[in-house]
């Protein structure tokens, strides 16, 4: 900001020199002095749109983490002597539907991001897939550190 004070405060100077007097030299220092300006307020420009712009992906990117989380906590358990099986379907669709919806969201903005986010960190599960009844928590789990080691990195995905 002070080096944009600075040029207004020297063009002001050379507009006043070229009323007393214009030299072809005041106008080539006249123009010079306008492409700073143009060139200062452009750089500050795209600082600040670039900043809203992360900081809108950033705050997608926490409803996403949060719609996640409560996902993860409203997991349903296994009890010995209930039949919840409906209930355990209904809630591993809605993990898929997430996962998928997540995925395609950050491939929209950062093929790189959406990459990360489906990366599985841990594949002793996949072993046993048919005997696991919590495949779906694990995988939910795995997704939801992938998707925090994106936010925690967004300058480098975005």
């Amino acid at each position: 900001m002070a080096c944009f004070a600075v040029t207004v405060l020297i063009m002001r100077n050379t507009i006043r020199q070229m009323f007393e007097g214009v030299r072809p030299f005041d106008w080539l220092m006249l123009a010079v002095e306008v492409a700073v300006l143009l060139l200062i307020a452009w750089e500050i420009g795209r600082d600040i749109w670039h900043k809203r712009k992360m900081s809108a992906r950033y705050n997608a990117l926490f409803e996403r983490l949060d719609k996640g989380q409560i996902l993860h906590w409203s997991f349903p358990q296994l009890e010995p002597n209930a039949c919840n099986r409906a209930e355990r379907l209904e809630w591993e669709n809605s993990a898929k539907n997430w996962i998928r919806e997540t995925a395609v969201f950050l491939r929209r903005d950062s093929p790189k991001a959406a990459t990360t986010f489906l990366r599985e960190v841990n594949d002793s599960y996949f072993s046993d897939v048919v005997n696991n009844p919590d495949f779906w928590l694990t995988a939910l789990f795995e997704r939801l550190r992938n998707l925090r080691e994106i936010m925690e990195k967004c300058d480098i995905y975005f």
